[in-house]
């Protein structure tokens, strides 16, 4: 006997299996291209010899061999503007979508870059500089390459330099001066070729953001290939710029390295463009070198040292770039040991020793098998501040160095800018 109330229970749940069946299918097509649609293009077959290509969507790439170590379907698909329009509102900076594309295998990575050129299409207005914009689509989010482009307005084509595979494109930086110019006889030349660097950051903290960016514009087309700058800096309202000074000391002597390294670095913020700020900083030296005495041979010498130097910085802000005042050094204690195979001296001695063109009193102990230098220094405002004034653009991880050079010893003070945002 045929259980109908089951029957039609089973054909139900089928139905709803075969349903849910369909619409898996249709997802997994569908993810199979994020951007599938007219800007679809047929994969080409390239191997490690490379070559150049060009898809059926009027995107052309040029691989040079050896890139691809085996034979590998690329793809480029157009990525309509409309869907990215969105994400790029998000910028800290305005930017208009111009052109974006889907590079396939999404996630190769390749050894050498290769060019991808992208026509611009007929509709897109052309109003200022272009800048190369990585997408991430399933998180709705974007970020600024480095990898830099060129540009041909006339022929309406951007150049991209990719060294991996993933949603690539340009928005545009309104303004900038390259298409207002073309009217201009002198500066027509200004609206041809152009290669372009962008050099973008990003600050996130504190419910605060900011971003800074430098586009540097070569002018192929022009005599001596003029270069042009455009500095772009916007900040969250009620909220500044603030970070740090980190320094690291290399000394070579007897030609090798000894590398003082400093922990804590020195804090500032600015406030209504003006630089501020105090700390102290913990630096030691733990390095071994060695030296050839005529009388006693080779010596190795183990370098042994704790230095916390208490210092405060002023400054101003200018446009895109810190300028901090030479560093005011308020105190320095420490010590510096040495073990190495010394001669037996015994003893110990009281001295002043000569410190950056001030006294510093400690004490110094020469005994069997290593020598001791321990010391307090206080330093006045009107001795010489060791450290001079700097510069540095908007950009975390900027670095300042300043070489000395001395006979039989020479150092690189390296010092390195540490950038955020937080509130004032």
């Amino acid at each position: 006997m045929i259980d109908r109330e089951s029957t039609t229970k089973r054909h139900k749940r089928s139905g709803l299996k075969a349903a849910v069946l369909g619409i898996v299918f249709l997802l997994l097509l569908s993810s199979c291209s994020l951007f599938k649609g007219k800007g679809e293009s047929e994969p080409v077959t390239v191997g490690p010899e490379g070559g150049t290509f060009t898809l059926d969507n009027g995107i052309s790439l040029r691989v040079p061999a050896g890139v691809l170590g085996e034979e590998t379907e690329l793809q480029m698909n157009r990525i309509e503007n409309d869907s990215i329009a969105s994400i790029l509102e998000e910028a800290q900076i305005p930017l208009r979508p111009i052109i974006f594309f889907e590079a396939l295998p999404d996630g190769l990575q390749l050894d050498e870059a290769i060019e991808v050129t992208v026509p611009i299409p007929e509709d897109v207005v052309l109003e200022g500089w272009p800048v190369h914009l990585e997408l991430d689509m399933e998180n709705e989010t974007f970020s600024y390459s480095s990898t830099g482009l060129r540009f041909n307005p006339e022929e309406r084509k951007i150049i991209f330099i990719l060294d991996h595979f993933s949603p690539h494109g340009a928005g545009e930086i309104p303004g900038g001066g390259i298409p207002n110019e073309c009217d201009e006889p002198a500066m027509a030349c200004r609206c041809g070729w152009v290669h372009l660097e962008s050099k973008p950051h990003r600050y996130e903290s504190e419910n605060c953001s900011g971003m800074t960016q430098l586009t540097t514009g070569q002018f192929m087309n022009c005599p001596d290939q003029p270069i042009t700058r455009v500095e772009e800096v916007n900040i969250s309202d009620g909220c500044t710029w603030q970070g740090s000074l980190a320094f690291h000391v290399l000394i070579v002597m007897e030609g090798q390295e000894i590398h003082m390294t400093c922990a804590d670095p020195i804090p500032f913020k600015v406030e209504e463009d003006e630089i501020s700020g105090s700390g102290t900083m913990h630096c030691t030296i733990n390095d071994s070198i060695e030296m050839n005495d005529p009388d006693v041979g080779t010596i190795t010498l183990t370098f042994d040292s704790v230095m916390d130097f208490t210092m405060s910085l002023s400054g101003n802000l200018d446009g895109f770039k810190l300028e901090f005042d030479p560093p005011s050094i308020e105190s320095i204690v420490g010590y510096f040991k040495v073990d190495g195979a010394v001669p037996e001296f015994g003893g110990f001695a009281v001295v002043d020793i000569d410190f950056d063109g001030s006294t510093a009193s400690g004490d110094f102990g020469i005994m069997d098998g290593f020598t001791l230098f321990s010391f307090s220094k206080s330093i006045g405002e009107d001795e010489s501040k060791g450290v001079p004034a700097m510069t540095f653009p908007l950009f975390d991880g900027e670095t300042f160095e300043i070489p000395q050079q001395e006979e039989g010893v020479s150092s690189v003070t390296t010092i390195t800018l540490h950038l955020t945002v937080g509130k004032e």
